[in-house]
């Protein structure tokens, strides 16, 4: 379980300006939010994969995944 790393999916689900700033900008986003810019990096980039090996709640990924517009299940190699 990843505490801080939830909060950040949950915050890149909802909150679009954050999503674009983090897009325009992700060191300064990264320092804002108080997490490491390589798990920004994973959520901005979809990477479901390392948001699950870095211990981010299952479904926070499919909520970032629907958000995202991306099938999860084929990143993960099972589709």
């Amino acid at each position: 379980m990843n505490i801080i790393l939830d909060e950040l999916l949950r915050r890149a689900v909802t909150d679009a300006d954050f999503r674009e700033e983090a897009r325009r900008a992700p060191h300064d986003a990264a320092d804002r939010a108080g997490i490491p810019l390589a798990d920004l990096t994973a959520v901005i980039e979809g990477d479901v994969v390392a948001l699950h090996d870095r211990g981010a709640h299952p479904l926070l990924i499919m909520q970032l995944a629907g958000s995202l517009g991306i099938d999860p299940m084929e990143r993960f190699g099972q589709a």
